[in-house]
Formats: structure tokens, C-alpha cells, sequence
């Protein structure tokens, strides 16, 4: 067991993120220091904006002198910072990051037109260990570093409660989609606009989607579109739907899906190999739109009795992505690095 000061995570809260949803809230079930981009200097900069760099360069510098004091350092959101913090020739620190987004520049055969690529690089190499959302990128980067401690460990999620109930009866058959980041556009409007011709009393709500799918929505008929709503809306209108539909093009870990299993809201995605590991045994997964109708229609056509089963079992199962769970598998891989680093 680690001790009280010897570990440090490092991290910040994006803002599109709710305030029950994003990795930095690993950092509360682990026995250790947080330390917060958000509340150091420049920390209030957009995180869209150019100058956001000037927070994360602040945030290196003063990690660099901090990092020394501990056994364990985990860098949670190391893609927006990561360049010359991790501990170098300290056989007593392990230093471990969890990767988000696609891995491919890390390959020094690719190209790529980061900024401080090679400096990049050479922070990734130093690190103990890496921690993916995905099994499919942990297997790719072990290519890529075939000698380092890498493993698949599911990002996971606060517990939820009740907030809505669902009109079991599907009278108006409510379907909801979050996101437009990564999503198969194409799919998903050919799916809306087949329920529109089939099935009129199918409802999509679209919740925190781009201007530009706001925009071919307004044609359809079928669409709810949704303004900015705060978290308890959001589980509300979530919970009160039939199934989440999440249609993808690449995926690690999506909050959404984690949400909406942890309200008890079956979900339908596509077969993408991120998103798989996410699923439970409620989840259905469709290859095209025919397939994707054709699963909707089973469930909208389901029993009361069995719709409701499907539900109760939905937000039993997604008990396994509570943080209390994941935070034990990634205290475990903290001591399966220190042990391969001490061998």
C-alpha cells in the first residue's frame, strides 16, 4: 500500500466535461496529492485557445521540481502537457501516464507536425508505464514500445442515481444522442431519416452536438435538439429515454456510454473495437443503418416486463466502471511497475 505523500496525479477538469464526468476524477480515489493546471497560473485561459499553451508550460516547469518528492507520479491528461516533467534517473519513481487520444505520432517512423514533437517523444520514452482506455491501443502501443509496461485499464465513472423515470410503454419512443466528436455523421442521419419514413413516433434528442449538425437537423421532423444543459437536465433527459444511440468512427472511452449504462439506458453503438470494451451485456452493436433500425425495432417492440429487465440489468452491470472499482486496477498496475522497474 502506498502512503499518503507518495503519490502524485496531475491533471485538470476540460470544460465540456460535467461535473460527474472526466478522468481527473480518479485522482479522488487514490490515496494521494492532486495537482490541478486549472488552478496555476495562466489556468483560466480557454482551453481552446493558443494561449492555453502559456498555462501548460507554467504546469511543466512547476511539475519538474515537484515531482521529485514521490514514489509514483501519474500524468492523467498527458497529451495537452507532457514534455520534460517525467522524474529522469530516479530508480525510486515510477512515472506512469494514461493516453486519450490516437497514439500514432509517438512512432518516430511517422511523420508528424505537433509542436515540440521530439521533445514529446522523449517524455513518452521515459515513462515506467502507460495505461490505455482501449485494449486495441494498448496492443498498438506495444509496438511502438515493445519493452515498456503498458495495459489496458477501463476509464470509469461516478456512481449515479435516479433522476428521470422512462415511460416503459414507449408510446413516443425517445432515442438520444450526445456528441458529434468522432461520430459517424453520415450513419446516424441515414438512420433518423429511415425512423422518420418508418417509425413517426421515434424522437432522436441531440444533446451537445455542433453547430453544423444543429443545422441539417433543423430538416428532420424526428429531431429534438437541446440547448446547453446542465448536468442534472442532462441525466434527466438521459435516464427518461429508451436507448442511447452512439454511432463512431474511432473510440477509446466515451463518457456517454458510461453514463448512460450507469442510468439504466441500454445502449446502441457501432462495432468499433474501443467502444467494445465498454459494453455489457445490454449493449447492442450495429455494422450499418438497416442493421441499426432493425435493433431499434426489436427493443422498441420488446415487452414491458423484458424492457424493464433490460434496464434494471443495464445499470447493475455498469456497476464495474464505478471509479471505487478501477481506482484498485490501476493501484495494482502502479505496483506491477514498480515491481518490473526494481527487478
Amino acid at each position: 500500500m502506498y502512503e499518503k505523500g507518495e503519490i502524485l496525479l496531475t491533471g485538470f477538469k476540460f470544460p465540456h466535461h460535467s461535473t460527474s464526468s472526466g478522468y481527473h476524477h480518479l485522482a479522488s480515489y487514490i490515496n494521494g496529492e492532486y495537482l490541478d493546471a486549472n488552478k496555476i497560473l495562466f489556468g483560466s485561459i480557454p482551453m481552446e485557445s493558443k494561449a492555453r499553451l502559456l498555462n501548460f508550460l507554467c504546469f511543466e516547469f512547476f511539475l519538474k521540481f515537484k515531482v521529485n518528492k514521490y514514489n509514483v507520479v501519474h500524468y492523467l491528461y498527458p497529451e495537452q502537457h507532457l514534455l520534460f516533467s517525467v522524474p529522469e534517473g530516479k530508480d525510486k519513481i515510477i512515472s506512469i501516464a494514461t493516453i486519450h487520444l490516437d497514439e500514432q505520432w509517438l512512432d518516430r517512423n511517422i511523420k508528424s507536425n505537433k509542436k515540440f514533437i521530439n521533445t514529446r517523444r522523449n517524455a513518452y520514452e521515459q515513462l515506467d508505464g502507460i495505461i490505455c482506455l482501449s485494449n486495441d491501443q494498448a496492443l498498438r502501443l506495444k509496438k511502438i514500445y515493445p519493452k515498456k509496461n503498458i495495459k489496458f485499464i477501463p476509464h470509469g465513472i461516478n456512481k449515479l442515481g435516479s433522476y428521470a423515470k422512462c415511460d416503459i410503454n414507449r408510446d413516443i419512443f425517445y432515442i438520444t444522442v450526445v456528441g458529434s466528436n468522432y461520430r459517424d455523421k453520415q450513419v446516424l442521419f441515414n438512420i433518423i431519416k429511415l425512423s422518420e419514413k418508418l417509425f413517426p413516433n421515434w424522437k432522436f434528442n441531440f444533446i451537445g452536438v455542433s453547430k453544423e449538425w444543429k443545422k441539417e437537423a433543423s430538416n428532420f421532423s424526428n429531431i429534438i435538439i437541446h440547448p446547453f444543459l446542465s448536468e442534472i437536465q442532462y441525466f434527466e433527459i438521459m435516464q427518461a429515454s429508451h436507448v442511447h444511440l452512439l454511432p463512431v468512427e474511432f473510440a477509446t472511452a466515451n463518457n456517454a456510454l458510461l453514463e448512460a449504462h450507469a442510468l439504466g439506458v441500454p445502449s446502441l453503438t457501432s462495432s468499433c473495437l474501443g467502444i467494445l470494451d465498454y459494453s455489457i451485456k445490454s449493449t447492442s452493436h450495429f455494422t450499418d443503418e438497416q442493421e441499426a433500425i432493425a435493433i431499434l425495432e426489436s427493443i422498441y417492440n420488446m415487452s414491458n416486463t423484458d424492457y424493464l429487465s433490460l434496464r434494471e440489468d443495464t445499470k447493475n452491470e455498469a456497476e464495474k466502471f464505478e471509479w471505487t472499482q478501477i481506482s484498485k486496477e490501476v493501484l495494482q498496475f502502479y505496483h506491477e511497475v514498480e515491481k518490473n522497474k526494481h527487478k
